[in-house]
């Protein structure tokens, strides 16, 4: 069943799309989930995101600059926060 929606996600996503979807997944296993954002530890690097996500580093690089242009992701102090408002509802985590 995850494999049906990772390959869909692949399919049907941007990397943008798939940045903040495995960041908000990863968030409400390990991470905080409150009403505004979810938070979680930065330490993931940009290749390991990118293996995640099924794209190069380079790409998750910039997709990274973009959301955090639009306010949908922050880094602060070595942590992604996800802005649940800006990212809802296209964002959002399948179970």
């Amino acid at each position: 069943m995850r494999a049906e929606r990772k390959i869909q996600d692949l399919a049907l996503r941007s990397v943008s799309e798939r940045i903040v979807r495995e960041l908000t997944r990863l968030a409400e296993i390990e991470g905080e989930n409150n009403v505004r954002f979810y938070r979680l530890d930065g330490s993931i690097t940009h290749e390991q995101l990118a293996m995640m996500v099924g794209a190069t580093r380079e790409t998750v690089t910039k997709a990274l600059t973009s959301l955090r242009s639009r306010g949908i992701i922050e880094m602060q102090k070595n942590h992604y926060i996800i802005n649940k408002q800006i990212a809802a509802p296209s964002f959002s985590p399948r179970k």
